[in-house]
């Protein structure tokens, strides 16, 4: 027996529901818990880039940022970025394994999805000489060493006079001496990179990658949002309250 009611003590509303109605709420939930992951996931590397800025971008407007000659004060701003850099890192890394299988789990019928998913992310890859660095340099990090070789404070002149500039900076020549970063792109790098540039075009082209996994779950996770609402609609008819309500298979509550 399938029933629709609320997960509570005392009398509440009961709806039976054919297989078939059970099904499609349960394949919804998890269509919509997948939805959910995905966006969630987005949302965290896209804080971490932003903290990231933040800390430069402070930085840059104190006025004591060309002034300091505080040994402790510089090192402690460069570990503070190094930390900013590796959580940036680590969500992203966690987007770009995690969200195919996300993207494949809110399929009912998945053949090939992951496949599509997966190709999102190898064409970035080859688009980008920014994606493949920032890939470098999370294995580097996670395997073998820092990527924030220095930092640099640097007074431009512009159109509107002087400006700070806060420079976090990746040195080829410590890269090289990992043996495990991939040579191809150690021979694309410059001497020095600018991270916070490399980071902001990586995120970019995962943006873009974002939006075409947008594109592909929208139809299905707005059917299953029909779904749910259809549901709470009905149970709402009875008189009932949809808060807690679950779709039962005899005494074993399934979705909520």
């Amino acid at each position: 027996m399938y029933y629709l009611k609320q997960n509570v003590l005392g009398q509440v509303p009961k709806i039976e529901l054919t297989e078939k109605e059970f099904l499609e709420i349960k394949n919804a939930k998890k269509t919509l818990r997948c939805a959910l992951a995905i966006e969630e996931k987005f949302e965290i590397l896209l804080s971490n880039l932003k903290e990231l800025e933040v800390e430069i971008a402070d930085e840059t407007s104190s006025n004591q940022a060309l002034m300091s000659t505080s040994y402790t004060g510089s090192f402690s701003f460069r570990i503070l970025l190094e930390r900013r850099l590796a959580n940036l890192l680590t969500s992203t890394k966690t987007y770009v394994d995690q969200v195919p299988s996300n993207v494949r789990d809110s399929f009912v019928e998945s053949t090939g999805i992951l496949e599509d998913v997966k190709k999102y992310f190898c064409d970035a890859y080859d688009s980008s000489i920014d994606y493949r660095i920032m890939e470098m340099l999370r294995n580097h990090v996670q395997h073998n060493g820092i990527a924030i070789h220095s930092v640099q404070h640097n007074l431009k002149r512009t159109e509107n006079g002087m400006k700070n500039e806060v420079l976090a900076l990746s040195k080829k020549s410590e890269l090289v001496q990992n043996r495990k970063n991939k040579k191809t792109t150690l021979n694309e790098i410059p001497d020095s990179i600018n991270l916070l540039s490399s980071c902001q075009e990586y995120v970019s082209k995962l943006a873009e990658v974002h939006r075409k996994i947008r594109d592909k779950v929208e139809p299905n996770t707005l059917q299953a949002r029909l779904v749910f609402e259809n549901a709470i609609a009905r149970y709402k008819q009875l008189g009932g309250d949809p808060l807690g309500l679950n779709a039962f298979h005899d005494k074993k509550a399934i979705v909520s």
